[in-house]
């Protein structure tokens, strides 16, 4: 992850560096000049930043053309001509801008935003990951996200959790379920393909992307409300998906895919860098004697066994 941030009064500075970030844009202040905070973060393919212009501003872009855009104000509202389309974006009501479109928006004055810009190769690819296909056109998103429906305040609760986590770690660190946010926008957000994306959430769908979401958290303590709610379907959807398609449950499935990260790590560990203890604490299983007895029961041996063996195979 790194992090760059902006604090200007100069119009031409803030419009260069701000297009580093985002694309080429005129930027015209409305008469009392600008008064511009930035915050970055940026986490692979996926930016999540803050900015105020900190007065009323009109800012034309033109079509993205290479990312995805969703923008929520925390105060203030914004008015958005988005192709043919005009969207009025509050605190309640947040933007998502699709790149073939051309954009043309007005931010009023005491309007903070957070926005989260998405290369559009990253949506592709996590769209091709859900369905296994391409998509014959662009996807392109119903501009408008409320964030009062199910959808609109799951995928901004995910948003803000990311957000949060980015301005707290290290710049060389990044956040947990930032990849998690392309896959809860293409489920959650309306689109021209969601039809398609729909006849692909069967138990198939569903069992791969909790697998998915439980992996990425491996370390943490989750329930299956969590687990359901980070994949974007009902407790009793993920229930039954993991019965059908693995004959387990998903807290089953995540105690023994615990299990075997231990294995690999302590068959890879090099001799005096883990111990059974830290590797155990690194998939989440704090309780030694009930992880041993566990550890055994699936492969047989003990993982201070398997850490001593490997050990020797390194040392020979």
């Amino acid at each position: 992850m790194t992090s760059v941030g902006l604090r200007t009064r100069d119009v031409d500075v803030a419009r260069d560096e701000i297009a580093r970030l985002f694309c080429p844009h005129q930027l015209r202040p409305a008469g009392k000049g600008l008064d511009v905070r930035m915050k970055a973060h940026t986490l692979g393919k996926v930016d999540l930043v803050g900015l105020d212009y900190g007065h009323t501003v009109r800012i034309t872009p033109g079509e993205l053309g290479t990312f995805y855009l969703a923008q929520l104000p925390l105060h203030g509202s914004a008015r958005i001509r988005f192709g043919r389309d005009t969207v009025t974006s509050t605190s309640g009501v947040a933007a998502v801008l699709s790149p073939d479109d051309p954009v043309d928006m007005i931010w009023a004055e005491g309007t903070p935003q957070l926005l989260c810009r998405i290369d559009r190769s990253a949506l592709d690819e996590e769209f091709r990951l859900l369905t296994g296909e391409e998509p014959n056109t662009p996807v392109r998103f119903r501009p408008v996200m409320s964030v009062g429906d199910r959808g609109g305040r799951t995928w901004m609760t995910q948003l803000r959790r990311s957000w949060q986590l980015s301005t707290k770690q290290p710049s060389d660190g990044a956040p947990d379920g930032v990849g998690d946010l392309l896959t809860s926008l293409l489920l959650l957000q309306p689109h021209n393909h969601s039809a398609l994306l729909l006849r692909a959430a069967n138990d198939v769908g569903i069992t791969r992307r909790a697998m998915h979401w439980m992996e990425n958290r491996v370390a943490e303590p989750v329930s299956i409300p969590e687990v359901a709610a980070g994949v974007g379907v009902g407790v009793r959807a993920l229930q039954r998906a993991f019965r059908n398609e693995l004959d387990t449950t998903p807290l089953a499935w995540l105690k023994r895919r615990r299990l075997e990260i231990a294995r690999e790590r302590l068959r890879s560990a090099r001799p005096g860098s883990a111990t059974v203890t830290s590797v155990a604490a690194g998939v989440g299983l704090s309780h030694l004697g009930r992880f041993a007895l566990e550890y055994h029961a699936l492969f047989g041996e003990n993982p201070s066994d398997t850490l001593a063996a490997q050990a020797i195979v390194v040392g020979s």
